[in-house]
């Protein structure tokens, strides 16, 4: 009577069948392991290794490769980042990201072609519309009037101040219902003399083909040459 219970000799028999022919794939830790068919010699629980066609083969593929393979694919996707021109999908990224071009290129007046290009995966559609209308209307203007001077041609249009900032930190965003955020920016320019100004603008941030863009900007004010505005009216203003 074994009230249930299978006879030992039996259960080792069950037990050896089915680790033969077992493979373990250890992804984590970036090994793999083969087993062949092996036995347990006399009930002892750890594996005897016997000569012959019982064995137990070990593999380990290359840790480093492994993580060399890893390196070489996030430095191929932060490079794909840097093409499409935001490092990450969030208003205050997009901000950040924006500012930092901005004080490398420093435009003055209306940007370049070249400059506009650069600030192009910024920039709303509609932005970049008026930005080139704008342009278009300097450009007759030049041709017009050649001794007067010429609307959008110095100051700065992305800031209060007509200097234009020297450095900036992101403040604050603010979510809206219609799906916009407003990311406050906060200013500083400091002159070669010691003098300091400081103040506070806001960016309209929206989605745009699945994507954040800078859709306007919105000035206080600094200064008797900026007054409060946005942008994108500055730029309506004239081309109408």
């Amino acid at each position: 009577m074994n009230h249930g219970y299978e006879p030992q000799s039996k259960l080792w028999k069950q037990f050896r069948s089915n680790l033969r022919g077992i493979t373990f794939s250890a992804v984590r830790d970036c090994s793999t392991y083969n087993t062949v068919p092996h036995c347990f010699a006399c009930g002892i629980i750890p594996l005897a290794l016997r000569s012959g066609s019982q064995r137990v083969s070990l593999k380990f593929e290359s840790h480093n490769k492994i993580m060399h393979a890893r390196f070489v694919f996030w430095l191929l996707l932060l490079g794909f980042w840097g093409l499409l021109g935001c490092s990450v999908d969030s208003p205050r990224a997009l901000v950040d990201d924006f500012y930092r071009l901005y004080l490398k290129t420093h435009p003055i007046g209306l940007p370049t072609q070249e400059q506009e290009q650069a600030m192009a995966p910024y920039l709303s559609e509609r932005l970049l519309g008026l930005i080139d209308n704008a342009r278009s209307y300097q450009e007759t203007f030049k041709r017009q009037h050649p001794d007067d001077k010429p609307p959008w041609i110095e100051g700065c249009l992305f800031a209060s101040l007509f200097e234009g900032p020297t450095r900036f930190k992101v403040s604050n965003i603010v979510a809206n219902s219609d799906g916009t955020s407003i990311v406050k920016v906060h200013f500083w320019y400091e002159t070669s003399d010691g003098q300091k100004f400081d103040w506070e603008d806001s960016v309209i941030v929206r989605r745009e083909a699945k994507r954040f863009i800078i859709d306007d900007f919105v000035m206080s004010g600094v200064g008797p040459f900026n007054p409060a505005r946005r942008l994108s009216e500055e730029l309506k203003y004239r081309t109408e």
